[in-house]
């Protein structure tokens, strides 16, 4: 688990630096170390999305996946609600923020699937 999460953690700093860089360099009106902040939002939900999912494996695989929907529903329901709250309220960096959320919410997804990916091909 320690290594999942720091894994996670790497690889959202790295996106954080790369993409406030980008946005330095071609956008320096709309950097803010506010953005510094943003990725890590997303990262905080799946954080506590890992841990429901880590308390539902002991259950069998019908219920499993029932609860593994509702559960994947909630975490991309309260993303985006996250996003719209921090678009309503930071009007001033509109589109940093939603390039920031949106990137590092996609790069978190995909380290999900990776990481099913994997936990399947372990079992087999």
């Amino acid at each position: 688990m320690k290594r999942l999460i720091l894994n996670n953690l790497l690889v959202v700093f790295i996106c954080t630096i790369v993409i406030n860089a980008l946005i330095y360099i071609f956008f320096r009106e709309w950097f803010s170390f506010v953005l510094l902040t943003i990725p890590f939002i997303p990262l905080f939900i799946k954080l506590i999305y890992i841990n429901k999912l880590k308390n539902m494996n002991e259950v069998d695989s019908s219920t499993f996946f029932r609860k593994y929907s509702i559960v994947s529903f909630l975490r991309l329901f309260v993303n985006v609600i996250v996003l719209i709250i921090l678009l309503l309220s930071l009007k001033k960096w509109l589109y940093p923020i939603l390039i920031l959320y949106i990137v590092s919410y996609f790069v978190l997804l995909t380290l999900d699937v990776i990481e099913l990916k994997k936990a399947n091909s372990s079992r087999k």
